[in-house]
């Protein structure tokens, strides 16, 4: 089960929000950022976004600081070229084989020699898309068309990218029903917090020489 059935009356970290505005900085030219023309601040109205502060931060601090990433349609690339994560996009946050990774059509396809080299490569099951976290299909939840080289579907999975975090200020007395519509599971939530915890805590290749 992906989502909690019965939702608690609080925000919680996984949890999908509406309403949020969210800001983006560009920054020209870093070495004359005091300078207005050096950089411009986007504004932006997701129509859905999900909580990536910890549960305890949101108790300690009464929710009036909390970090958003826009929940967004799924790259149709991702639907359409592996046939083990199109039966289930949400595979996609738990580590799987190479094999998986790759896809069944792909690995196939491959000769022998090129299987060794990536299976020589791989040390058990890894994270793929390291910096995607998807949510699984709800009733709540808009669905929506893709297309990719000419193949079409409709779907209502959706995703989230670490890459695209924004802390929001909100209000302390904030009613968590006015802004939520759902909330993650205990392991789906656990899943999301291992992901994320192992984006930002990887080594990098260099360090590990």
């Amino acid at each position: 089960m992906f989502y909690d059935n019965n939702p608690e009356n609080k925000l919680r970290f996984g949890d999908v929000v509406r309403g949020f505005l969210l800001t983006h900085c560009h920054s020209y030219d870093p070495s004359f950022a005091e300078k207005l023309d050096a950089y411009q601040i986007d504004v932006a109205h997701p129509k859905l976004a999900v909580v990536l502060t910890p549960c305890c931060t949101i108790a300690q601090h009464g929710g009036n600081m909390l970090v958003l990433s826009p929940l967004r349609e799924i790259r149709p690339d991702i639907y359409f070229n592996n046939s083990f994560l199109r039966e289930d996009l949400t595979r996609i946050n738990r580590e799987m084989t190479i094999q998986h990774g790759i896809g069944p059509e792909k690995w196939e396809k491959m000769s022998d020699e090129e299987r060794s080299q990536h299976l020589s490569k791989a040390h058990g099951e890894k994270y793929i898309m390291l910096d995607l976290f998807v949510y699984d299909k709800h009733d709540l939840l808009p669905e929506y068309r893709i297309t990719y080289k000419g193949q079409k579907a409709n779907t209502n999975y959706y995703m989230i990218d670490f890459r695209n975090i924004t802390r929001v200020q909100t209000p302390p007395d904030i009613n968590p029903t006015t802004v939520k519509i759902l909330q993650l599971s205990v392991q789906a939530r656990a899943e999301l917090r291992d992901k994320l915890a192992h984006y930002f805590g990887r080594k990098p290749e260099e360090d590990e020489i």
